[in-house]
């Protein structure tokens, strides 16, 4: 699952550093990632990055401390417990990026969470999303993903099949979303819609 998923990150990372292009390569860009794990994303963060980590569960901070070794250009600053929806620890106006792949889907609020991200964003930084959604109503597969998800969200620690993220980054208010729809046919029928891109406060 996380060979057919890289791709995507690859892209997004991708996309993020088109976006960063016109910072100076000296300044430090303060990188906030929400539900950060053991650190799957860290092979693609763009150079003199500077890592806030936040996440609800400390059991991976020590399987994110080893995979950080790998990647000793990342400077890690430090790991806050809580949760997307109420960054406590997180100051207003205080990160370059926030980086959210795969989290909005097991999240209890999303508008929440992104109200949060907004917060936290100095004036004119960068989300950076990726997420899996529901396919357009109008999509026999939708169906199928509304018959599966109760089972699914019991199965997957709470993973919301039919959300519709990337309308509610569209409706957060931010200055600008570059955001695009993908179909990965190397995954699960039910997570092959996928939203990618770049919110800018």
């Amino acid at each position: 699952m996380k060979q057919g998923l890289g791709p995507q990150r690859k892209k997004a990372f991708e996309l993020l550093k088109k976006h960063l292009g016109e910072r100076k390569k000296k300044t430090p860009h303060e990188i906030l990632e929400i539900g950060i794990g053991d650190g799957a994303n860290l092979e693609y963060y763009p150079e003199n990055s500077s890592l806030t980590a936040l996440d609800m569960n400390e059991s991976f901070e020590p399987y994110l401390k080893e995979n950080l070794k790998k990647y000793p250009e990342i400077r890690y600053r430090r790991k806050v417990i809580a949760m997307a929806e109420k960054m406590v620890g997180v100051e207003d106006s205080s990160v370059d990026v926030v980086v959210c792949t795969y989290v909005m889907c097991s999240a209890k609020s999303v508008p929440s969470v992104l109200k949060e991200v907004k917060r936290v964003l100095k004036p004119g930084g960068k989300f950076l999303f990726l997420e899996h959604v529901a396919y357009p109503k109008s999509d026999w597969n939708y169906l199928l993903q509304v018959l599966a998800a109760p089972l699914w969200r019991n199965y997957f620690c709470g993973c919301n099949l039919t959300r519709r993220t990337g309308e509610e980054i569209k409706k957060t208010g931010f200055s600008n979303v570059d955001i695009e729809t993908t179909y990965i046919t190397t995954v699960w029928l039910y997570i092959r819609p996928k939203v990618l891109g770049i919110a800018t406060k």
